[in-house]
């Protein structure tokens, strides 16, 4: 992106408000300001001093300099993140002129590095939280690493298109469009996470597989875009929102033991699921498994009820019986956690239905 300020033409990275911040200066009321780079970098819309030992937002640095007041209201929650991220340790910057990049280090450890001004990559070892809109502009992250990371808000990376490959073993939450924007992620593992709001990996066109253990409800256009997602594991899951797997074609055998509710357009373009296994299944929405001829729905609501039924049965038969004082309770719960898995081997591998 280029724009003439004062008869000199500049390449910019990003115009918020009328201030554009480029790899090396900034500019706000036709005025550039350049950087010292002996002692700052540009990441993004910020800017780090080595100095002050803390990136500040460019927009806070431009009402300061030419007294005009902060009320654009730019919000980004990488200010807090990595403010506090840094904070008290030994900080470095490293600049290298041939690919123009710079990376600063923690304790040793690199945690930001930028090319060209960008944020390419983040390596947020002690971050727990983070809090809405987290880069909502960057498009270039290529590496994103927080292995202690549980909770992210909403709008977290919400433009970002350079990720194919992300690991995060202890995130638990995420709130509204996740990455919604990202087509390229085909790697994506986060073992412990319960629960994902709207717009989840929305875009996302290239994960086959996924296992999510412990996911407990997914909200409204869950993989909304993804075709080729072939194995999808999520054995707690208890609730799908509406448009969830909407234009998946790759799925022919899905195992959900405690779903409860869909709501709308489940599955609404897959035509070649053939196992559907949901005994817990309460209620559908409209659509379901709408351009499906291989699943009857009267046959997974009966199944769903027939496996209700006989749950109740079993619920009554374990608060009645006791031998001899000896509360079986423990008992019939590792009884039915074996037969849950005997259930899911018979499930996933018996033979597709033989076609003349």
């Amino acid at each position: 992106r280029f724009k003439t300020v004062n008869g000199q033409i500049v390449k910019f990275n990003y115009d918020l408000y009328g201030i554009l911040s480029g790899p090396d200066f900034w500019v706000y009321n036709n005025q550039i300001q350049d950087i010292n780079k002996e002692t700052q970098f540009i990441a993004d819309y910020f800017l780090f001093d080595t100095n002050t030992k803390q990136f500040q937002n460019i927009e806070n640095i431009a009402c300061n300099k030419f007294n005009i007041p902060c009320d654009l209201a730019f919000k980004d929650s990488f200010i807090n993140v990595i403010n506090k991220e840094i904070k008290g340790k030994d900080l470095r910057m490293q600049r290298n002129e041939i690919d123009d990049t710079v990376t600063l280090f923690a304790n040793s450890v690199p945690v930001v590095t930028t090319q060209k001004g960008l944020i390419v990559a983040l390596n947020l070892p002690d971050t727990k939280e983070i809090g809405p809109v987290f880069l909502q502009n960057n498009k270039v992250l290529s590496s994103f690493n927080a292995d202690n990371l549980e909770f992210v808000d909403d709008g977290f990376l919400c433009r970002n298109m350079g990720l194919t490959t992300l690991h995060l073993g202890n995130l638990k939450k995420v709130g509204n469009d996740f990455i919604v924007q990202n087509e390229n992620i085909h790697d994506f593992q986060a073992n412990k996470l319960q629960k994902v709001g709207y717009n989840f990996l929305a875009s996302n066109k290239k994960i086959k597989q996924l296992e999510l253990n412990e996911l407990q409800s997914a909200d409204n256009t869950f993989l909304y875009c993804n075709k080729c997602l072939k194995y999808l594991r999520v054995d707690k899951l208890e609730s799908f929102g509406n448009d969830a797997l909407f234009y998946n074609e790759s799925l022919d055998v899905l195992y959900v033991p405690r779903l409860k509710n869909i709501k709308n357009n489940f599955m609404y373009k897959n035509k070649i699921l053939y196992k559907f296994y949901a005994p817990n299944l309460q209620s559908y929405g409209e659509n379901f498994l709408k351009n499906n001829n291989k699943i009857s729905k009267k046959t997974v609501m009966n199944t769903t009820q027939s496996a209700l039924n006989a749950k109740s049965q079993n619920a009554q038969e374990i608060s009645q019986n006791t031998v001899n004082g000896l509360d079986l309770k423990n008992y019939y719960k590792k009884l039915f956690q074996i037969t849950e898995k005997i259930n899911l081997a018979k499930f996933l591998h018996k033979g597709k239905p033989r076609t003349r």
